[in-house]
C-alpha cells in the first residue's frame, strides 16, 4: 500500500476535553452489528440504558450499516459526559468506539494499485490548526511522494482511466496552486473556484 499524507496528519491527536469545541455532536454516528450488539448488551448498565434509547436501526435496506446512534434533545451524542469525554472510551477503551468515532478526523480515500490519499478533516479545530498554521502543511513526507516526480498519480495509463486522469490532473494543478508561494492563498482559492464551475459544465 502506498499512501500519500501530509506531514501534519501523523503528528493529530485529539485534544479531548481540552478541544473549543468537539466532534460528539449534530451528526450520524454509525454502527456495524458487532458493535451495535456490544452496546445493547453491555455489561455497563449506564451504556446498556443509553444504547437501548437512542440506537435506531436504519430502515434504508441499501445502508451498509446496521443502526446509529441518535442525538439527544441537545443534539450532542448521548454518551458525551459532563467532561466532554467518551463514556464508552472511558469505561471500556478505544476498542469500544464505532468506526466513525474511532478514524475522525481522518479521512482516506483509496485508488487503484493499492494507493491511499489520507488527510485530517478540518472540521476539526486541531486538524485546522495544524494545517493552517503551520507553513509546511501542504508538504508530504518524501518516503509517500512519488519517485518519478513532484505529481501524484493516483491512477494508472489505462484508456478505462482517461476520465479519472482528468480529475487528477486537477487535483495536482490545485495542489500545485495552492503550495505556490507567489500567488497569496485567497487568490489561489478564487481560481480553484472558478476552475471547479467550469468543470461543472463540462
Amino acid at each position: 500500500m502506498k499512501e500519500y499524507a501530509p506531514n501534519y496528519y501523523k503528528d493529530f491527536s485529539c485534544l479531548g476535553s481540552e478541544c473549543p469545541d468537539n466532534c460528539c455532536h449534530t451528526w450520524r454516528i454509525t454502527l456495524d452489528k458487532k458493535k451495535n450488539d456490544q452496546y445493547l448488551n453491555s455489561e455497563n448498565e449506564d451504556i446498556k440504558k443509553i444504547s437501548r434509547k437512542y440506537i435506531r436501526k436504519t430502515e434504508n435496506t441499501n445502508d451498509p450499516y446496521f443502526s446509529y446512534i441518535s442525538m439527544n434533545d441537545g443534539g450532542f451524542c448521548p454518551f458525551l459526559n459532563k467532561n466532554k469525554l467518551c463514556s464508552l472510551q472511558v469505561e471500556h477503551g478505544k476498542e469500544m468506539l464505532s468506526f466513525t468515532c474511532d478514524t475522525f478526523p481522518r479521512t482516506s480515500r483509496h485508488f487503484p494499485k493499492d494507493i491511499r490519499l489520507s488527510s485530517l478533516d478540518l472540521s476539526c479545530p486541531e486538524a485546522a490548526r495544524l494545517c493552517l498554521m503551520d507553513k509546511s502543511s501542504m508538504n508530504f513526507n518524501k518516503s509517500q511522494k512519488n519517485s518519478k516526480d513532484k505529481f501524484f498519480e493516483f491512477f494508472p495509463n489505462e484508456d478505462r482511466y482517461k476520465y479519472s486522469k482528468v480529475g487528477e490532473n486537477i487535483f495536482n494543478f490545485c495542489f500545485l496552486l495552492l503550495k505556490n508561494k507567489k500567488i497569496k492563498v485567497e487568490d489561489s482559492l478564487i481560481i480553484i473556484n472558478k476552475l471547479i464551475d467550469q468543470k461543472s459544465y463540462l
